[in-house]
């Protein structure tokens, strides 16, 4: 159990040294309250047991389901005590779902080429606000808790390491499948002999070791009947001979390889360069580790004694809400009209379900329905105002969409408020949902840059999962908002020479990356003329359009370079590609814009100026002295880049 937590930490630090999980962890009872739902093929007939961290719906006895529970909770206690805390940072509620037999579960199997998978017998599905796990108790305990076992520890690998390759992905969560525990439950022991698998590789032929190494889950071996049963064979061969090494250098020589491959370097050299043997030579130790008879098991030492876990709680289900739940499973596994039957179905059985108005409303959202999907996500928030995800759901809705209220900027400061308000919401009633957290950080850096709780607010959630690499993005872009490219680039490079960053957040990261040098060199280059122009005035004792007053010379210091106007503040209009301030100077309208409020420096001679800039009119129209860049192209729509705003006394008008 400690060779796969030292593999995973192992790992990590090579990344670290090479180079080094859109938003969005969390209480799980919190999480689960509104997915309580049995499948349509046999209600009345499922029961949900609720444990310390776990919700396991099954066509199954209440006792059966409570002792699954049992097992399952023990398993992660286990690992609880050898894996580092952040691996338990609960992302997302984790839920179980045991079919009866393999005829209910098929049209719930993942597809391939677009039928159900035969050959599945559970499987793991990672979401941002759901983990599943799914299988059929079509079997001996033993052979259910195996499945079950061996799916949780595909959720611990995604912790860890969420890139990982299928054959150590499925390598680890086979060496781990079946355990037990001993000497009064301070010792575990691991690595068991897999008799099925241990035929297996006796009696069919091995996979090319390169097969073995690049296959992924589109690839032939792991579809085909015989071949994924012998991948899945070699596969635990493989960790349990990187295992039995007690000094732990074939696992320093594994991250090694991992960092290799997944920095381009073809698999033969990886293998060369990390285990310091030739490809040929590695497949010929393998495979006769495979054929061999051993796999001798490992004793771990538990640092505490296991304590009895508390009874999980059982609860009913009804109808209605038994078709939410097969529908968000559906939605979450790539099948939304399948998804929209079992949503609509809900619907006509409880019109009033909030939960099925929220998963319809992600549905249509996903499907470009947005007019709809508001209106699921609105009835959802008035039949429940207690459910923090349709306040999320809302708000991240109201971020992507566009509408005419923004055209202006009471409209614009308005909705910028609607979406706080309803993350806030979230937040209040679900403290530790650091999706809506990141969130909240993500439309304060966009709409309305409130970068100091920004910060403060995104340590927390760092410091809550501190291996989730969306929220490691959503910092390098606070950093860049900020102007600190410095700190954005570190970041940055960390997540895209990561192996274990997933797909998305490495092109996001990429991407930002790629576009930090221009705006470095645009703020290097204000930068300069800021202080050219500084210098300029300061040679020429420039008089500025509005001063302290007489008597006495110039007092006031310039202390921002460009062309500068002295008027009254009339509005500020907010848009999606900046802000536009109008100044009434001395009879004519300026109108500057910048491309966010916290672009503009702001400076106040008066106490009379409290309070934060916001969009709209103002109340009363304020004397300040602006200074700006004018337009270069003519003719232009503003007068030109307003670079400062200094809120000055009445007295200073001449």
């Amino acid at each position: 159990m400690s060779g796969f937590s030292q593999m995973v930490e192992t790992l990590r630090g090579s990344i670290v040294l090479t180079v080094k999980r859109s938003i969005g962890c969390i209480l799980l009872t919190v999480f689960i309250t509104h997915f309580f739902c049995t499948p349509s093929s046999a209600a009345g007939g499922w029961v949900g047991v609720r444990s310390k961290n776990f919700l396991i719906l099954g066509h199954l006895s209440e006792s059966e389901l409570r002792s699954l529970a049992a097992s399952l909770e023990e398993f992660r206690a286990v690992f609880s005590q050898l894996l580092p805390e952040e691996y338990f940072d609960s992302r997302a509620a984790t839920v179980v779902l045991i079919f009866a037999d393999d005829d209910e579960y098929a049209p719930f199997k993942p597809l391939h080429q677009g039928r159900p998978d035969p050959l599945v017998a559970g499987y793991f599905k990672s979401g941002p606000v759901l983990d599943y796990i799914t299988l059929s108790a079509g079997g001996t305990r033993q052979e259910i808790t195996s499945v079950l076992f061996h799916e949780y520890v595909h959720l611990l690998i995604r912790s860890g390491y969420e890139r990982a390759p299928t054959w150590l992905d499925e390598g680890y969560a086979e060496y781990y499948s079946d355990f037990d525990l001993i000497g009064g439950k301070r010792r575990v022991r691991v690595g068991k002999r897999l008799h099925s698998r241990a035929q297996y590789l006796r009696t069919h032929q091995l996979l090319p070791l390169k097969t073995l190494l690049i296959a992924d889950r589109q690839s032939p071996v792991y579809h085909d009947h015989d071949q994924r049963g012998i991948f899945y064979a070699q596969s635990w061969a493989l960790i349990h001979y990187l295992e039995s090494d007690r000094t732990g250098a074939r696992r320093q020589q594994l991250a090694a390889f991992l960092s290799l491959l997944a920095g381009g370097t073809a698999v033969e050299e990886s293998v060369r360069r990390a285990f310091r043997i030739e490809f040929a030579a590695l497949e010929r130790t393998l495979r006769e580790y495979a054929r061999s008879a051993q796999f001798l098991e490992h004793v771990r030492a538990l640092p505490e004694q296991l304590g009895a876990a508390p009874p999980a709680a059982a609860f009913p289900l009804s109808e209605a809400r038994t078709q939410v739940y097969l529908g968000d499973l559906l939605l979450r596994t790539d099948r939304p009209d399948e998804a929209r039957a079992y949503l609509l179905r809900a619907l006509r059985i409880d019109p009033d379900l909030a939960a099925a108005h929220i998963t319809l409303g992600i549905l249509n959202q996903l499907q470009g329905r947005v007019a709809e999907s508001s209106e699921n996500l609105r009835k959802a928030i008035a039949l429940d105002p207690q459910d923090h995800l349709a306040h999320y759901y809302y708000a991240d809705l109201l971020r992507r969409e566009g509408s005419e209220l923004e055209n202006t900027p009471a409209g614009y400061a308005e909705k910028t408020s609607l979406i706080r308000s309803e993350l806030i919401k979230a937040i209040e009633l679900a403290p530790n949902f650091l999706d809506a957290q990141g969130l909240l950080v993500l439309v304060d850096i966009e709409r309305y840059p409130r970068l100091d709780e920004a910060t403060d607010l995104l340590k927390h959630i760092m410091a809550m999962a501190p291996r989730r690499r969306e929220f490691k993005l959503l910092s390098a872009q606070l950093h860049l908002r900020k102007e600190e490219f410095s700190k954005s680039r570190e970041v940055l490079h960390t997540l895209v020479g990561d192996p274990s960053t997933n797909p998305l957040v490495r092109i996001q990261a990429q991407t930002m990356l790629d576009s930090v040098a221009a705006k470095e060199k645009i703020a290097s280059e204000r930068m300069q003329q800021d202080e050219e122009m500084l210098k300029e005035a300061a040679d020429r004792a420039v008089i500025q359009p509005c001063d302290m007053p007489e008597p006495g010379p110039q007092r006031k210091t310039m202390r921002f370079a460009g062309q500068q106007a002295c008027g009254r503040l009339l509005r500020i209009e907010c848009h999606e590609s900046g802000v536009v301030f109008f100044i009434d100077a001395g009879g004519r309208t300026l109108k500057l814009r910048s491309d966010a409020v916290n672009r503009v420096r702001f400076v106040t001679y008066t106490s009379q100026t409290r309070g934060r800039i916001e969009c709209g009119n103002l109340a009363n129209a304020q004397l300040v002295l602006v200074t700006y860049r004018p337009a270069q192209e003519v003719p232009s729509i503003v007068d030109g880049e307003l670079t400062a705003v200094e809120f000055v006394p009445e007295d200073w008008l001449r």
